[in-house]
């Protein structure tokens, strides 16, 4: 064998060495920036708690899934039975009922146990609170606004059960969903992948040292829950999925399925909680096959 042969084999060995190697320092530094962001919230509390100014809007999307499971009224009606036993037994910050319970406002909206004690009563007590509670009269809609938070609520208790913590939880597996989607599709793109890890720096930025979120304040947003922050999850696949427009990535059945994940993820009522945020899959979907059919000609 030739000495020309051998510098051939060994450079492509050397490369495909380095790519391996890129590829596992993408791949911890992922894991660690996803596990650091999980660990910083539960450090802080900020899995046991609802924001105080987001406390009424959240308990108002888990009225409406409580209201759905008890009286079949649909996915976004809200009865006022439900909104006022969350209410009654210390969801959101009202100062005379956390007086009668013995607490403070905020302090009352960051302990996980009375908040996990008032949905579970509120859930109990809302199938027997009486027929009228399920009248016209007492039913109302949940709020343009909020539509999607509702949905976010009830895929969280499915998944979670019944009890503050399930939010954040559900926070997470989407975002590192997203994150994993995002890192396997982009493997053999070192720029990309190095890009997507970065903005998973950035939203560890965002949520504890970029003054967004700060469970001691009433003057911020108290954790990552917050329908104002929530968004933040459709970073990381708008960002792959632009990516993959300006790399013009062939569409085979791996990255179809994985584009309309992505794009689904974004368009999530609970993430754009807006009605007509369906508007991204469609446009991104419509571009991406542009851009590949530019590159087929």
């Amino acid at each position: 064998m030739d000495s020309n042969h051998l510098s051939s084999h060994r450079s492509i060995d050397i490369g495909v060495v380095g790519h391996r190697v890129w590829t596992a320092i993408v791949s911890a530094l992922a894991i660690f920036i996803f596990a650091a962001t999980f660990r910083a919230g539960l450090d802080r509390g900020m899995d046991h708690l609802v924001g105080w100014q987001a406390s009424a809007r959240v308990a108002n999307a888990i009225a409406a899934v409580m209201t759905e499971d008890a009286f079949r009224q649909g996915r976004y009606a809200v009865s006022g039975c439900a909104f006022g036993l969350l209410t009654t037994h210390g969801f959101i910050g009202n100062p005379d009922v956390a007086k009668r319970l013995g607490v403070t406002v905020p302090e009352s909206l960051k302990s996980g146990a009375l908040l996990d004690h008032a949905l579970e009563r509120a859930r109990r007590e809302l199938p027997t609170a009486g027929e009228h509670c399920k009248t016209k009269s007492a039913i109302r809609g949940i709020g343009y606004d909020d539509l999607g938070y509702v949905d976010f609520a009830q895929l969280a208790f499915s998944l979670f059960g019944v009890h503050v913590r399930a939010l954040y939880y559900l926070f997470f597996v989407i975002y590192g969903l997203t994150l994993l989607l995002g890192l396997i599709e982009r493997r053999s793109d070192p720029t990309g992948s190095l890009i997507l890890v970065s903005v998973a720096a950035l939203i560890y930025a965002s949520c504890y040292y970029a003054g967004f979120l700060d469970p001691s304040s009433n003057l911020v947003m108290g954790n990552m829950l917050d329908p104002r922050f929530i968004a933040v999850l459709g970073l990381v696949p708008t960002v792959h999925v632009l990516l993959m427009l300006v790399n013009r990535a062939s569409p085979t059945w791996r990255r179809v399925a994985i584009v309309l994940l992505q794009s689904g993820v974004i368009s999530l009522r609970s993430i754009c909680v807006r009605p007509a945020c369906g508007w991204p899959r469609r446009s991104f979907l419509r571009h991406w096959w542009w851009a590949f059919s530019q590159q087929e000609r």
